[in-house]
C-alpha cells in the first residue's frame, strides 16, 4: 500500500473518529447533574451542597463527567479537522481489493482512535478536576 493511500486511511479515520465521537456522546451523555447542583445549591433534606463527603465525592464524578464531555468535544472538532487537512496528501486507493483494504484499515482505526480519544479526555479531566480542587 502506498504511503499516500496510508494518509488517506489516516484521514478519513481522523474524520470518521471525530464525527462518531460526537454522535456517541450526543446519544449516551445524560443532562448534567452539576447544573443543577450549582443552580439548587442544596440537597433535598436542607443540608448545604458539599456538606457530607458523600456530597464532595458525587460533586467531583460529575465535575469530572463534564470535563471529560468538554474535552471530547474538542478533540473530536481537532480530529475532524486534523482529518481534513491531511486528505490533502492522500489518494483514494483505485482498485477494489485497496478499497475494501482501506475500509477495513480506516474501522479499525477508527476504533483505536476512539479509545485513545476517550481515554485522553478522561486523563484530562481528572487533571483539571484536580487542578480545580486544590
Amino acid at each position: 500500500m502506498a504511503c499516500s493511500v496510508i494518509v488517506y486511511v489516516i484521514s478519513i479515520g481522523l474524520q470518521v473518529t471525530g464525527a462518531a465521537c460526537i454522535a456517541i456522546y450526543w446519544l449516551l451523555v445524560s443532562t448534567s447533574k452539576l447544573d443543577e447542583i450549582v443552580r439548587d445549591n442544596h440537597t433535598f433534606d436542607g443540608g448545604r451542597v458539599g456538606d457530607s463527603d458523600k456530597q464532595k465525592d458525587e460533586l467531583a464524578r460529575e465535575k469530572i463527567r463534564m470535563y471529560k464531555e468538554k474535552y471530547q468535544n474538542s478533540l473530536s472538532f481537532a480530529a475532524i479537522v486534523c482529518g481534513y487537512l491531511m486528505g490533502v496528501f492522500g489518494k483514494a486507493p483505485e482498485s477494489i481489493r485497496e478499497k475494501w483494504s482501506c475500509i477495513g484499515l480506516v474501522i479499525l482505526f477508527t476504533l483505536v482512535a476512539l479509545m485513545a480519544l476517550d481515554t485522553l479526555a478522561k486523563w484530562l479531566a481528572k487533571k483539571k478536576e484536580r487542578k480545580e480542587s486544590k
